[in-house]
């Protein structure tokens, strides 16, 4: 049942990012940030269905020198654990790259 999930979320990131990136020939930086932790968040769960749990940072499904950036070219950040009983969650600290204020980019995963 998992694994269907899994295989449905795939499914959507892979039909809806093409429409998306599409629509919007120079995307502002949070539509690419947005797109971005999507990517990210198919290698997450790719690493929790081999390994059943999360990684422990962005490192171990990147090289380091390949670690994913958000639209403002700032790191992309894996919380793990979760907020709210979450097994992850992926963050970008928006704009001026620091915690907090309003310009955060969260996704949380689909599954729980």
């Amino acid at each position: 049942m998992l694994r269907a999930k899994v295989v449905a979320m795939f499914g959507l990131v892979l039909v809806l990012a093409p429409r998306i990136a599409a629509a919007e020939p120079s995307p502002d930086p949070r539509s690419t940030t947005l797109l971005e932790l999507g990517k990210v968040a198919e290698r997450v769960q790719i690493y929790i269905l081999r390994k059943g749990v999360p990684p422990p940072s962005l490192e171990v499904v990147y090289l380091p020198e390949a670690t994913p950036t958000d639209g403002w070219g700032h790191a992309l950040h894996l919380v793990v654990p979760g907020t709210e009983g979450r097994p992850y969650d992926l963050v970008s600290y928006g704009a001026d790259g620091l915690p907090g204020g309003d310009d955060l980019v969260h996704t949380w995963p689909v599954l729980r």
